[in-house]
């Protein structure tokens, strides 16, 4: 019996997990979701061919089998139990800080989470769209990081390495470099290649705003 592994993203990175984890896409989940569902529904397929062709487990084979299956639900379940208590702590923790500072974000946080309007805040405040740099870590997500990291690159990477359509769109609309680098040398469209943002490809080989 073989199962085939979901194939891990080798797309560049340029946040730690903690902080990319955080921003997954509902999209993103129900693709994660929709894969254990299917390796479970291998699992009972196999089962059941088992039986059709006559191939009788023994009672430890039979009991190893249903374990896999009853203990991968239970990771689905424990997984997205996970997930919503994380959803709700980082909205908790977000609008304390809005509440606290007024909703003044720096550009490169509005380019993470794809605020549009906050990016467009900041373009009126004379915030130059090609800056380079990285989201204050203390406003950011100041319950894991105390301390800057050394990856740095303009707003419109972040927000192609996040998949905020929008976002890279406003960008482009006001003047962003599409050629742009982070420190690692890399431009928005790299990552959106590598992470597999076909939308944010197409705008980003144009130049321009679809």
């Amino acid at each position: 019996m073989s199962v085939t592994a979901a194939t891990s993203s080798t797309g560049p990175s340029p946040y730690p997990n903690v902080l990319q984890s955080r921003q997954t896409t509902a999209e993103q989940r129900q693709i994660a979701a929709a894969a254990v569902l299917a390796y479970r529904g291998t699992l009972e397929q196999e089962n059941a061919l088992l039986v059709e062709n006559g191939a009788l487990l023994s009672e430890d084979e039979a009991k190893r089998l249903q374990r896999r299956v009853d203990d991968q639900a239970a990771a689905n379940a424990a997984a997205a139990q996970l997930r919503d208590r994380a959803c709700e702590v980082v909205s908790s923790v977000q609008d304390d800080e809005r509440r606290e500072e007024g909703c003044t974000i720096d550009i490169f946080h509005a380019a993470c989470d794809g605020d549009v309007a906050a990016l467009d805040a900041c373009v009126r405040s004379g915030v130059s769209i090609n800056a380079i740099g990285q989201p204050d870590p203390a406003r950011y997500n100041g319950v894991q990081f105390k301390q800057r990291w050394l990856f740095r690159a303009p707003p419109l990477v972040f927000a192609a390495a996040f998949g905020r359509e929008e976002a890279v769109r406003f960008l482009l609309a006001h003047g962003a470099d599409s050629h742009a680098t982070s420190t690692t040398g890399l431009r928005a469209r790299d990552y959106a290649v590598g992470r597999g943002y076909d939308a944010i490809v197409r705008m980003l080989a144009s130049g321009v705003p679809q």
